[in-house]
């Protein structure tokens, strides 16, 4: 990024350099009348748009740290001083420049340079981040990094070896019916430990939302969440929508799926153990080595346009690629840009399973978006909204297809393709479950661990149907533990 009105931006710039940037720009913004020239909105907002990019390629920094290792101390303390400290001033300060930028003349002249999205945008930030709820927003964010620790720290026994949640989640694709149960048992069990302890850090979160909520004058956190979200045409209607439309045309295409699997299986329903594991076109654990997924990827990409060839050797080249799962490392996967640098990274927990194959490739998706939209100046307009994001990262899912004999067997890419469509099918209904359980959560944020339990239950009884969790109950009931979007992006 090239910068017109910020000079000598340290390496990892603290409280007090955002407060001076901040201060520059509100000092030019108070001088300025509202019904100055359009050119000078125009400059302003380009002022303004500067400080955001490093403020928020600052947090992505640390974010990336902090995600690398649960255990490195530094790496949490820098950036939890960032979210203590750092974040509330770009709140505050974000929230009074936003004011000006949306009166009308104002408004008229970005919109004339940027597009209409821009404000509209702002609007939604208008509550989405208003300083009136800063220091509830700052404890919920450092409530999901502890929670992401738990997660991340965790060791758990499993055949006389220590193994990550990565790697017990990922054995549920084992054509090994014992193994399945005994990684599914041992998984339950971690998390059977740590009930209380999660539960109280989701109480916490929901009971912060609430206050949020009722500080604005909302009557629960919902709305504020689809704000906070950044959705300008998409509200609980069209969710609602969403959810009956998968019940009606989904789940019933899931249960037929889930008779077939059981059927393979041998089984009268699907136990959990062996949700994930597709008979006909399972595939063993260890069928991708993590040491040549990335040839086979830039193998892939080159093979669909040499510009995301391109792209994906740039972020290999410059360390941008995390790829292998490791002890302290954080689950799950994300892609993660560093705006002010120009920077776009992705983060997996590859072991060596099938379904690597789609996370590299789907957070791949969400990098060469980002790459192409470095051009965009508005930093709010490089990115999509949350929805929109998943275009490119699951469509370059599918627009890799033919191409996956870079990673398998031919016989094997055949299996791992239809084994991606069944899972679409009961990503469809997890979906609907995660949609449904949250808009419960949050309508009546008084409920109990117990009874948030009973509600996720009875989502999942709906929309998840052909499954036989008897005697594990109690695991179903807080599966929702494992689901980092409930805790952190609401």
């Amino acid at each position: 990024m090239r910068f017109e009105f910020l000079r000598e931006i340290p390496e990892a710039p603290e409280k007090d350099w955002f407060e001076s940037r901040y201060a520059e720009l509100r000092t030019k913004l108070e001088k300025t009348p509202d019904d100055a020239p359009r050119e000078r909105w125009v400059e302003l907002a380009r002022h303004w748009n500067e400080v955001k990019a490093v403020l928020s390629g600052e947090r992505s920094r640390r974010q990336w740290a902090e995600a690398q290792d649960a255990r490195d101390e530094a790496s949490e303390k820098a950036a939890l001083l960032f979210r203590n400290e750092v974040d509330p001033v770009g709140v505050r300060e974000n929230a009074v420049a936003r004011k000006r930028f949306l009166g009308r003349t104002a408004r008229a002249a970005v919109e004339s340079r940027f597009g209409k999205q821009l404000p509209l945008l702002w609007e939604c930030d208008e509550l989405g981040a208003d300083p009136r709820t800063v220091d509830l927003d700052v404890a919920a964010n450092n409530l999901y990094a502890e929670y992401s620790k738990i997660r991340g720290v965790a060791q758990i026994d499993l055949d006389g070896k220590k193994t990550t949640l990565t790697q017990l989640t990922n054995l549920a694709e084992s054509p090994d019916a014992a193994r399945r149960s005994r990684a599914f048992l041992a998984l339950a069990g971690f998390y059977r430990e740590k009930k209380t302890e999660l539960d109280e850090i989701y109480s916490k979160l929901v009971s912060l939302r609430a206050q949020a909520a009722e500080r604005l004058s909302m009557k629960s956190f919902v709305p504020l969440g689809y704000k906070r979200m950044t959705r300008t045409d998409y509200g609980p209607e069209e969710a609602a929508r969403f959810r009956e439309a998968t019940f009606e045309h989904v789940v019933p295409l899931l249960a037929d799926l889930r008779a077939q699997q059981a059927r393979g299986l041998g089984t009268r329903a699907v136990q959990p153990w062996d949700r994930s594991y597709f008979p006909a076109f399972g595939l063993p654990p260890g069928i991708v080595p993590v040491a040549g997924q990335v040839a086979a990827a830039r193998k892939v990409f080159g093979s669909l346009h040499p510009r995301l060839a391109e792209h994906f050797d740039r972020m290999v080249a410059r360390g941008f690629v995390d790829l292998e799962n490791r002890p302290g490392k954080r689950p799950g996967a994300f892609c993660i840009a560093m705006d002010d640098r120009d920077e776009v990274r992705i983060f997996c927990n590859s072991t060596g399973a099938a379904s690597d194959v789609g996370t590299l490739v789907h957070e791949s998706g969400h990098s060469f978006q980002g790459w192409e939209s470095l051009p965009i100046e508005a930093l709010e307009l490089r990115w999509p909204t949350a929805e929109a994001c998943e275009i490119h990262s699951m469509g370059m899912e599918l627009l890799s297809f033919p191409h996956l004999d870079a990673f398998f067997e031919p016989e094997d890419a055949v299996r791992f393709r239809r084994h991606r469509l069944a899972k679409t099918l009961v990503l469809f209904g997890y979906i609907a479950v995660v949609d449904a359980f949250q808009h419960e959560v949050y309508e009546k944020p008084g409920l109990s661990p117990d009874e948030r339990a009973q509600a996720w239950t009875r989502h999942w009884k709906r929309f998840m149907q052909g499954e036989d969790w008897s005697g594990h109950e109690d695991a179903l009931g807080r599966f929702w533990h494992r689901q980092l979007h409930i805790f952190g992006m609401p």
